[in-house]
């Protein structure tokens, strides 16, 4: 776990520093997921059409 970019970029050259590592991958987490979207999309063109 990184404090930063700049500590991730340390973290990551220490690593590809050690004999036999040859790459590294990173990945990162979100705090918070993107809420899902689909009944909002559903509810609104449900009103829509009840007004035409």
């Amino acid at each position: 776990m990184a404090r930063d970019n700049g500590h991730l970029e340390d973290v990551v050259q220490r690593l590809i520093q050690l004999p036999g590592v040859v790459r590294t991958r990173t990945e990162m987490a979100l705090r918070e997921r993107v809420p899902h979207r689909l009944l909002p999309l559903v509810e609104s063109v449900g009103r829509a059409a009840a007004e035409k």
